[in-house]
């Protein structure tokens, strides 16, 4: 019994750092994604910015030609933007959106260009964290499978990635809460510039509004990437743990900065059996709220499976240990 307790807790430890790994490998190929997603709010910023210096110049504070009609070159500027949003549009976030009303005052048009910015940002944002979301399901899923249950582990194929990655969770569809997102700001940025316009703010301090808008837009995706990738990467864990002969349940391991957390650190070290190939409770499976950090470790059952495996970590330690010291 003394034994098979030191297998545990040498296993305990084993995961752990495995995890934790796995978590970080993710999240630094999230981070290259950020990267270029800063860029992009920036250069957007710079182009609205650019649009609203422009406008105010020629307009000024004059209410009469700010509610004139939109002019030929608003209405093509509003179709080209409209066009590279649709086309950038994979998945059909703007279905509800469809369709370009040219029919408006010059004041809508320039808040409508705003609009097909963020717009833009938010399919793109989507298409690339789909593709994020892929890999590292494929790649986390195999991983952890093959080194648990070689023998009798089936690698998963493109095809269950693509159905396994749509699962929606607990919380909104990531798709769904890029485009409230995407809303939300539209709605505080057209606020912002028709009452700046009304009360005769200056350029500068309006341009401070969308500089705001788009910070926001940007800090809302980073936290919005960074949870769904925690998502993808404990959910693809917990299906390979599912998967294998070994596993017969998951523990819950809390990041230490999660403590501050009472609901996550309150489930640090609890273990849930698996029933009918489920974690008991299901929805026990991290993340339990936005930028949260915990992870899931393997419960191993005892038995020759169990043995083998022991023997299998040990061989990837050693060879790790000659490894970092070559």
């Amino acid at each position: 019994m003394a034994n098979h307790e030191e297998f545990l807790d040498e296993q305990s430890e084993y995961w752990s750092g495995r995890t934790e790994s796995l978590m970080s490998a993710a999240q630094r190929n999230a981070d290259i994604l950020l990267d270029e997603l800063f860029k992009a709010y920036q250069s957007a910023y710079m182009d609205s910015k650019a649009s609203l210096e422009a406008k105010m110049a020629e307009l000024g504070l004059d209410k009469a030609k700010w509610h004139s009609s939109a002019t030929a070159e608003d209405k093509a500027k509003l179709k080209r933007l409209f066009q590279e949003a649709i086309d950038s549009d994979r998945e059909g976030l703007m279905s509800e959106d469809a369709k370009l009303a040219l029919d408006i005052s010059r004041l809508d048009a320039l808040i409508k260009e705003f609009d097909l910015q963020l717009t833009k940002l938010a399919v793109e944002l989507n298409n690339d964290v789909e593709k994020i979301k892929s890999e590292t399901y494929e790649s986390v899923f195999n991983e952890i499978g093959l080194e648990l249950d070689a023998a009798s582990f089936k690698v998963i194929n493109k095809e269950a990635v693509e159905i396994a990655v749509n699962k929606i969770w607990a919380r909104d569809h990531f798709s769904t809460s890029i485009w409230n997102n995407k809303s939300k700001l539209t709605r505080y940025l057209s606020t912002a510039i028709s009452s700046g316009i009304l009360k005769g703010s200056s350029v500068q301090k309006m341009a401070k509004e969308l500089d705001k808008v788009m910070k926001s837009g940007y800090k809302n995706a980073v936290r919005l990437i960074r949870t769904e990738v925690s998502y993808v990467m404990n959910q693809a864990t917990q299906d390979a743990y599912m998967q294998c002969k070994v596993v017969e349940g998951q523990e819950w391991l809390t990041h230490p900065d999660e403590r501050r957390c009472p609901t996550c650190g309150e489930r640090h070290g609890k273990v849930f059996e698996y029933k009918d190939g489920k974690p008991e409770p299901a929805l026990d499976t991290p993340p339990l709220h936005p930028n949260c950090r915990c992870t899931i470790i393997p419960k191993l059952i005892s038995g020759s499976g169990a043995k083998e495996l022991a023997d299998r970590v040990k061989q990837i330690k050693e060879g790790q240990q000659i490894k970092s010291k070559s």
